[in-house]
């Protein structure tokens, strides 16, 4: 950790990345607040939870023309300086509530988050230039711990500011300033993080780039490319649904334990908040050496016990350890895979890669969220329960299908 903290292109992404998570984090929940103020908020909020999966699915073209820009931390410091004047002109419209108004929000909501996907990709080459490659996994984990704290700071932030104000526009002035002191953390530091490409990557047909994409995520993970991304899919689908499954079962099941439903909940959510964050930044001999496929597993698993606890079980004690171990599972898992895909990718295409990645979990996420939940409200609670069993079965099942050969992976 004394090396993470010493190296100054990690402190100066990491100190970026904390300014706007926390500024997305505010905005995100205010927005739907704002959606909710409508006469008729139903469809709104709905339109506003659409326009956040709408990046995500974009994330691979995002990517492409992540890696088409040469001077990564130029174009990285005039990113955050464009966040920040969509949310200032946010805050110029955002006075009054008409629907055109709303229909012109969501947009910038939409092009700030594209923008934040591109910011990502334009880190990851320049982690690969200045960060070893034993510390990058490290680095990868201390900046999705970040995320993981300062979500619900920020979120909790936007509330206040809501309840206290009832100013949206202030909100977005506020959104724009953690954009700015982002890039002004970049801008001091830019000497730290200036990495520039010699050239632009080769055009490639559809079918090559596909190929070449496919080529990598098998190097990286040491699995077949079914197998990784089936399982990728569907504990990423099935995960998704896990809060909203976790929270119906303990309002349903009041008498697990002698506390409060509000208490269980917490548990849960700071159990999960303070595993990820742990395995994030675990690092020792043992964590190293596991495969991926390994960790995989072993998630997979861990989710599956959960699931049957929900119908044999029914012990909130294993729901709250399962639930710590998961995340502690997951953030060894995404660092993981990240730093391998940039120890073994040439910088052209490390934003196309990871962007392919990012538009599959995007896709299988309301897919999860959205099936298993209605499931458990129109059908009943235990197909809800069997279903996400049988995902996660052909998920385990997929992990162990034969890993290529180096012949395979050449022809």
């Amino acid at each position: 950790m004394k090396n993470l903290i010493t190296n100054k292109a990690n402190l100066t992404i990491t100190g970026a990345n904390l300014a706007e998570t926390l500024g997305i984090s505010i905005f995100n929940i205010i927005l739907l607040t704002y959606a909710k103020s409508f006469q008729h908020p139903t469809a709104l909020v709905s339109i506003v939870s659409l326009g956040s999966i709408v990046p995500g699915m974009l994330a691979v073209i995002i990517g492409r023309f992540a890696d088409y820009s040469l001077n990564k931390s130029r174009f990285l410091i005039g990113a955050k300086i464009v966040q920040a004047a969509l949310y200032v002109l946010l805050g110029l419209i955002i006075t009054r509530r008409t629907f055109i108004l709303f229909l012109v929000v969501v947009p910038i909501n939409i092009v700030s988050d594209c923008l934040g996907i591109y910011s990502s990709s334009l880190r990851l080459p320049i982690l690969k230039e200045k960060i070893p490659d034993e510390r990058r996994q490290q680095v990868l984990g201390l900046n999705q711990s970040v995320t993981t704290l300062l979500q619900p700071v920020g979120q909790s932030l936007g509330i206040t500011i809501i309840a206290a104000t009832h100013d949206y526009a202030l909100a977005g002035y506020i959104n724009a300033l953690t954009f700015l002191v982002a890039a002004g953390i970049l801008m001091i530091g830019h000497r730290t993080i200036d990495v520039r490409i010699s050239a632009h990557p080769q055009k490639r047909r559809a079918s090559d780039l596909r190929h070449q994409v496919i080529t990598i995520l098998q190097h990286s993970s040491g699995m077949n490319i079914i197998s990784l991304l089936t399982s990728v899919i569907i504990v990423n689908g099935v995960a998704a649904s896990i809060d909203a499954l976790i929270n119906l079962f303990i309002l349903n099941h009041p008498h697990l334990t002698v506390l409060p439903f509000s208490v269980e909940i917490l548990l849960v959510n700071v159990g999960f908040i303070a595993g990820s964050v742990i395995g994030s930044l675990a690092k020792s001999q043992f964590l190293d050496h596991l495969s991926y496929r390994t960790i995989m597993v072993t998630v997979t698993a861990t989710i599956l016990v959960l699931f049957i606890n929900f119908i044999v079980g029914q012990n909130y004690w294993l729901l709250l350890a399962g639930m710590c171990f998961s995340a502690f599972c997951l953030g060894q898992l995404n660092p993981k895979l990240t730093a391998q895909i940039i120890a073994t990718t040439d910088q052209t295409m490390i934003g196309t890669v990871t962007g392919a990645l990012s538009s599959l979990v995007t896709i299988a996420v309301p897919l999860g969220s959205i099936g298993l939940v209605l499931l458990y409200n129109v059908v009943a609670p235990n197909a809800a329960y069997l279903t996400g069993i049988c995902f996660l079965l052909i998920g385990i099942g997929a992990l162990f299908v034969k890993q290529p050969q180096a012949d395979d992976l050449a022809s």
